[in-house]
């Protein structure tokens, strides 16, 4: 038959149309057919792809024909290419010989249900569109890469972590495809129209043609596209990720016993103790997640504990010990780091001169430095010495609050002492409080700032004017899909009762966790709160109070998790009903003069900015966010021969004038005052000018 009709039967190759049926999920023949039933089977799937072709508008016109193209899709390597050069990669990502990358449309889940860490998807497809899905879904394979979007962005980046399975979930006759992944959340999403517009195009099965979002759950990446995003923006995938940019890298930090006494502080703290340590260089370099050898040098100076960078790299106030040196910069770099061992007993330099690979450690070749890279061949014969990798973090341990506010100081916030207490013991107390202040007050930043210095995991939540109900919090059921939505807020909340759940078994304090509600009163709190607002009562009185997540799963409103919200009030916000002031503590946050003066420092510019401060002060106060915007304004001026005088006439013009808005009758005397600045400031009194007429005319003013 095969040699009178190769166009009808052609010929057969077993292992050619396996990998036909793996790529397209078709059953293979059952193990130990015959090879008549393997061909029967193989002249089906022939005339199978021959109408698929046809109805994309692709005429294969016989079997032998279409048994070519599974040939070379069966057959596609590197070596011996069975395609054009320029679609070999796509090829090759197709057969599974080249790791593909997959765009995740989270917001199209209704095809299938989404969860932390994997897809799974039915059998039973009520969409066309779901089957192209499901056939997408089989493909994926251990190592290749899931870009998860949702809300117009790309917050996630996972690798899968094996083949899909079937698997069954809930009622029997919800049959389906489980595809496990490793995800790692984007620090910053990066934002779809933030890819440019020619990539977009590139991708016709992703994008339509104004470069806005096509339908469809699982989308494969072309190699170029997938490698072009990568690139683009390489500093956002986590260094967990698959695309992570860089390795952990190894670090040395030296500390002089003169200046900072690092045996001192051992004595003093435990393991999984946090600390701040200056960088003099390589802040380009080092990352949280680093691994780090703390020295002390001096007559005994050696290596004393291992540690974790916790933070990237920032600029903090100069340390006292730099004056003492004689050094007059004002800023310097450090980073936060994690005791992760002590070494008892330390490593003292003298071992390490007779080590012949340590004796090349650059602090005992250039002794008179910070900061130095250790080389991956000294880490491992340093974890040699010690007996391995440093043991994980311990358990959560309370913090004093002398050590929140040294920790405040050295991040630069400024606060009162007797403000940063009431906060404290408010929080202890209700686990429940709102922030109120101008804005660029540091609301948000001790916030951060505190929970950092307890040890806090914290969950930043920006609420949207748009919330109306606890859905828009806590997520809700989807009916169609059988599944929960989750949203970071619930997820946080489940982490929270977990972890209070391990303490208790453990017999240890849970660990806090700290929302931030950012700009709480932008929706009204009574109704997307109003959950949580009843089941604190709860929790006050048991302990701890049952939160419905879905039909059938629940957890629970912890003591350990607290809540703050940040509030501005301004035409954009709502106030509050008298049940949210019942359940928490206020505190107001006021920035003081001094507070200004301090940030300023000695800048030739000091002087008349605090007097415009002083004019506005009373109509528009402004906080450390515009005064610190102003200062690197000016800065960054300086570095273009602007006089300091001109960048700062341009800065309150920009920053401080629109401020000056609205119908408030002491708006005329401010806007006078600021004229009255006009040989100073030139340019921003001219536009005073025209808000002053506006204001005697009609009487509101408006910036714009």
């Amino acid at each position: 038959m095969m040699a009178l009709g190769p166009e009808r039967y052609p010929p057969f190759k077993s292992t050619v149309f396996a990998k036909g049926y793996e790529l397209t999920g078709v059953e293979p023949p059952p193990a130990g057919a015959t090879a008549g039933v393997q061909y029967v089977q193989a002249l089906g799937f022939l005339d199978r792809m021959i109408q698929e072709f046809r109805a994309r508008e692709v005429e294969l016109p016989d079997r032998l024909e279409a048994q070519g193209v599974l040939w070379c899709l069966a057959r596609a390597n590197r070596e011996q290419p069975t395609v054009a050069p320029e679609h070999l990669e796509q090829l090759l990502s197709y057969v599974g010989e080249s790791p593909s990358v997959w765009w995740l449309n989270e917001d199209e889940a209704g095809i299938g249900i989404v969860e932390p860490n994997s897809i799974w998807l039915p059998l039973e497809r009520q969409r066309e569109d779901a089957a192209v899905t499901d056939l997408r879904l089989r493909h994926l394979r251990p190592s290749e890469v899931v870009l998860h979007v949702r809300g117009r962005a790309i917050h996630s980046i996972s690798g899968v972590q094996q083949r899909p399975i079937q698997q069954q979930r809930g009622d029997p006759r919800m049959l389906g495809f489980r595809v496990r992944l490793d995800v790692a959340a984007l620090g910053v999403p990066i934002r779809v129209d933030a890819i440019p517009f020619d990539l977009r195009r590139a991708e016709p099965a992703i994008f339509t043609d104004d470069g806005s979002l096509a339908g469809g759950l699982l989308h494969r990446l072309s190699p170029e596209s997938a490698a072009a995003i990568r690139e683009r923006f390489a500093d956002r995938w986590p260094s967990n990720s698959p695309w992570a940019g860089r390795q952990r890298q190894r670090w040395l930090f030296q500390s002089n016993p003169d200046y900072w006494s690092l045996t001192q502080w051992l004595d003093t703290h435990r393991v999984g103790d946090t600390e701040e340590f200056s960088i003099t260089r390589h802040h380009e370099e080092i990352r949280a997640g680093d691994s780090l050898v703390l020295w002390q040098s001096g007559a005994d100076g050696g290596a004393y504990a291992l540690a974790e960078v916790i933070s990237e790299p920032f600029q903090r106030p100069a340390g006292a010990w730099r004056q003492e040196r004689g050094d007059t910069q004002s800023e310097e770099w450090a980073a936060r780091f994690r005791l992760t061992q002590r070494l008892n007993p330390p490593i003292h330099r003298g071992q390490l001169t007779r080590h012949p690979v340590l004796v090349g450690l650059d602090v005992i070749r250039l002794p008179r430095g910070t900061n130095y890279r250790v080389t991956e061949e000294q880490w491992a014969a340093l974890s040699e010495l010690i007996g391995g990798e440093p043991p994980p973090s311990p358990t959560w341990e309370e913090v004093g609050l002398d050590e929140i506010r040294a920790h405040l100081a050295r991040k630069g916030l400024r606060i009162p002492a007797r403000t940063l207490r009431r906060f404290h013991h408010s929080l202890k107390t209700r686990g429940f409080v709102i922030l109120s202040g101008p804005s660029g007050s540091g609301k948000t930043w001790l916030a951060e700032c505190y929970a950092e210095a307890i040890g806090a995991k914290f969950e930043l939540v920006p609420v949207a004017p748009s919330w109306t109900s606890n859905e828009d919090l806590l997520g809700h059921w989807n009916p169609l899909t059988g599944s929960y939505q989750h949203t970071n807020f619930s997820r946080f909340l489940m982490r929270a009762a977990e972890e209070f759940g391990k303490a208790q078994e453990q017999g240890r304090l849970p660990r806090p966790h700290v929302v931030i509600l950012d700009e709480m009163n932008l929706a009204r709190v009574e109704h997307y709160f109003a959950e949580f607002l009843s089941k604190m009562e709860v929790r006050g009185r048991h302990g701890r109070a049952e939160i419905q997540i879905g039909p059938e799963e629940t957890t629970y409103l912890t003591p350990n998790l607290l809540f703050v919200g940040t509030v501005n009030v301004d035409e954009t916000t709502h106030g509050f009903a008298d049940k949210v002031y019942d359940r928490a503590q206020t505190l107001e946050l006021v920035v003081e003069r001094d507070d200004v003066v301090a940030l300023v420092g000695d800048a030739p510019y000091r002087d008349l900015l605090l007097d415009v401060w002083s004019i506005v002060e009373p109509i528009a106060p402004f906080g450390f966010r515009v005064v610190e915007e102003i200062r690197r304004y000016v800065d960054q001026a300086a570095e273009d021969n602007v006089s300091w005088e001109e960048a700062l006439d341009e800065q309150i013009l920009q920053k401080v004038l629109p401020k000056l808005s609205g119908a408030d009758p002491g708006l005329s005397s401010v806007l006078q005052s600021v004229i009255d600045l006009a040989d100073r400031l030139p340019l921003t009194a001219v536009k005073a000018q025209r808000m002053l007429r506006q204001f005697e005319a009609h009487g509101f003013a408006s910036y714009f």
